[in-house]
């Protein structure tokens, strides 16, 4: 800091000093008035400054009595043990600094600051005050004064502050110093003094407690002074030394006054015991509200931070929020009103400084927005869980949306991630689910009630049950798993290898046939596709291991006579198909491999091409729409995988869950998105599990007692037929139906 002389004028009373401080970050111009200068006289030295002692104690000003240090709020030391703030309110002039050279009230010849700058009485001395020095030769920049133990600040009958919380030893006269006039001495629980000397008026008596920031005194002109002024003095209680608050800020090792503790101001400079400005004040509209977040001063004023008030513009209005929280909500605002709001901190001090202004929002309503609005689930069976639907919630109101409830109806479950309030514009998911507890068309709906206008918003659900029926049989003697198929509405295809190892058929129209021999020679289960009406073509794997075909035109009457499409397959064939002429055919090679041909217009065929894989058991196909395959077969694991074409690629193989299978899976689709896959387990019942368009669910038992890998297939949406060989080489049929 220096102290520079602007201007120095003679009148009739004295000298006129206009000085320029710059302490801390702050500088002042000032101008001290009426004395001839704020400080100590050239005839009313002190001399070298001893241990205070207890003088006679003022009384406690009526109305200025002091408050009792504040139980539970321990003195607040920041940094290095900085702990000080202003000892006063409003601007100010330094007229005398610490002198680091020689801070005892004796004469060297040098003023030494804390920043290192020094000034010497060899450059000059102030004409006016033979203690001031110049810090260069011949200058008019002058230091004040030599040997000074403290900062003189001229305070022209003013209130003064304590500086920290504390003690009062001393209020009075200082009777081993009495040129400090009328003197406060507080001891603070650190184990610092700061000193209040010149004093014309004592709020506070010895004994006494106080905060830091109350007023303990007016400023004055007693002791040895020239005029009006505060001298602040800050010591290590337990010697009795006088230190600079400001430390030292020179080089390094260069301090000449051993005894300085640091800077002892918080924040590193003077400040007032006021908290700073909040910043980040961040706003959201609510209905004729606004919640309210910020963050706390960087400063607390050095005292615990009470309550915060905020202020809301336009209109003014104020709320109090109490401390050390940093959120609240106003309400009583104007919805369509643009506002925008400070927020300022309070301490047992007084309130700091308001932020700046936040974000503009203008208060209003929520307004709900379901998107779907309706939600249709697919089949599903009785008491089993479908998978899930999102349904997506938007606030696409002017105000937040208030969420108070969200039930579900009939056989819906219903979970959510949404938050209790949603931001204007922001989204969140609301998880449908359906646990059907019959078969046929099941309804429930899904209600949201909240604070919009449209309250309460209610979303339809509906779904389908499905659930088995009992086991049928169907006369037959096989040495074959069966296959199904259908060439017609309302009409079921069924083949399998009889004793003989030929072909037989039969069909249901409302009532089973008597089976047909197709001669031939099978070394396999066959396997059979409907690509059109009243088409049907079988594969079988020959006695040479080769792919044959047998096709039929008119639904059944007539057969035309074997085709040989080469091969060499270690399992029965499999066959799909997803339109008119379009035949993929599958089956086991010898290594194991999943091998594929394939038709596009029902006569030329592709060469076998090898797909991967590691099967123990023939394979299953079926398509449930153009250009999607899905083939099932059983792993080495004895688990069921599963893989499909897409129309672009093939993908990898997937494991279907948990399980231990003896059999060939069989697969069917009753329409897109849904696949159902049957296989026999250990206990010689078949299992079922299905895709929903989302996710595989668990396997459950279908039951019977199963000699033969099962076989599939569905008439109508909501329908599987399940066929499979009994104990008694029987055709048995089950069927799993949604009406």
């Amino acid at each position: 800091m220096r102290i520079r002389i602007a201007s120095v004028a003679a009148t009739a009373i004295g000298l006129t000093v206009v000085i320029l401080a710059t302490l801390g970050n702050l500088t002042v111009q000032a101008t001290a008035a009426p004395a001839p200068r704020s400080g100590h006289g050239t005839t009313m030295m002190k001399t070298r400054e001893v241990p205070p002692a207890v003088g006679p104690v003022a009384t406690t000003s009526p109305g200025r009595g002091g408050a009792a240090l504040a139980a539970g709020n321990p003195l607040e030391i920041g940094p290095g043990g900085s702990f000080l703030t202003r000892p006063y309110w409003g601007s100010h002039t330094v007229t005398s600094i610490f002198d680091h050279c020689h801070p005892d009230y004796s004469v060297d010849g040098r003023i030494c600051e804390y920043d290192g700058a020094v000034a010497l009485s060899s450059n000059g001395r102030d004409p006016s005050f033979t203690l001031g020095y110049a810090t260069s030769p011949g200058g008019g920049n002058y230091l004040y004064y030599d040997g000074h133990n403290g900062w003189d600040i001229a305070k022209y009958y003013e209130n003064l502050l304590a500086a920290a919380d504390g003690t009062v030893r001393l209020a009075g006269t200082d009777a081993n110093n009495p040129c400090f006039g009328t003197t406060i001495i507080i001891d603070h629980p650190n184990g610092f003094s700061t000193r209040y000397a010149h004093l014309n008026a004592l709020y506070v008596s010895a004994g006494q407690d106080v905060n830091r920031g109350q007023v303990i005194a007016q400023s004055g002109n007693t002791g040895c002074s020239s005029g009006p002024h505060l001298h602040f003095g800050v010591y290590v209680t337990s010697g009795w030394t006088a230190i600079d608050p400001y430390g030292w800020s020179g080089a390094a090792g260069a301090d000449p006054w051993p005894s300085d503790q640091g800077n002892l101001w918080l924040t590193g400079s003077p400040q007032y015991p006021l908290p700073f400005a909040p910043s980040a004040v961040s706003a959201a509209p609510g209905n004729a509200a606004a919640t309210l977040s910020w963050s706390p001063p960087s400063f607390d004023g050095g005292a615990p931070i009470l309550s915060y008030t905020i202020t809301a513009s336009p209109g003014g209005a104020t709320m109090v929020s109490q401390g050390p929280g940093t959120s609240a909500t106003m309400t009583g605002l104007s919805n369509g009103t643009i506002y925008t709001f400070t927020v300022a901190a309070t301490t047992g001090v007084g309130t700091g400084a308001a932020s700046s202004a936040s974000n503009p929002v203008k208060p209003g309503l929520g307004l709900a927005q379901l998107t779907p609005a309706g939600v249709a689930f697919p089949v599903e069976d009785v008491g089993s869980h479908s998978a899930t639907s999102d349904i997506q919630l938007t606030n696409s109101g002017q105000g937040p949306l208030t969420i108070k409830s969200i039930t579900a109806s009939g056989e819906i479950s219903v979970s959510s991630t949404c938050p209790t309030v949603i931001a204007i514009g922001s989204s969140c998911t609301l998880t449908a689910g359906f646990l059907p507890q019959g078969i046929g068309t099941r309804s429930g709906s899904i209600v949201l009630t909240d604070d919009a206008a449209n309250s309460p918003q209610t979303i339809a659900v509906t779904g389908t049950g499905a659930a088995w029926g009992d086991w049928q049989r169907i006369a037959a003697s096989m040495t074959s798993a069966p296959v199904v198929t259908s060439s017609a509405a309302g009409r079921l295809d069924a083949f399998a290898r009889g004793q003989d190892n030929a072909l037989y058929y039969t069909y249901f129209d409302g009532i089973w046939h008597y089976w047909t021999r197709i001669p031939g020679t099978l070394t396999s289960a066959p396997a059979v596709a409907s690509s059109a009406p009243g088409r049907l073509d079988v594969f079988v794997r020959g006695k040479d291991m080769a792919l044959y075909r047998t096709s039929s035109t008119d639904g059944g009457t007539t057969w035309s006579y074997w085709q040989r499409l080469a091969g060499n397959m270690n399992s029965a064939p499999t066959v799909a198909s997803w339109g008119a002429g379009r035949l993929d055919v599958f089956a086991s090679g010898q290594d194991n491999a999943l091998y594929h041909t394939w038709t596009a217009d029902g006569a030329s065929w592709n060469y076998w091409e090898r797909l991967g894989g590691s099967l123990t058991s023939a394979p299953a196909a079926t398509s449930w729409g153009n250009g999607r395959i899905d083939v099932v077969a059983r792993g080495g694991d004895m688990a069921v995988y599963h893989s499909w074409f897409d129309g672009g690629a093939w993908h990898y193989w997937e494991r279907l869950g948990n399980g231990h299978f003896t059999s060939a899976p069989a697969i069917s689709s009753w329409g897109t998105g849904r696949l159902d896959v049957f296989a026999v387990s250990d206990d010689s019942a078949v299992y079922h599990t299905w895709f929903d368009s989302a996710n595989w669910q668990y396997w459950q038992r279908v039951g019977g007692v199963v000699t033969a890998p099962p076989a599939a297939v569905s008439l109508s949406f909501g329908t599987v037929d399940l066929f499979t060989r009994g104990a008694d080489l029987a055709l048995y049929r089950r069927t799993l139906s949604s009406s």
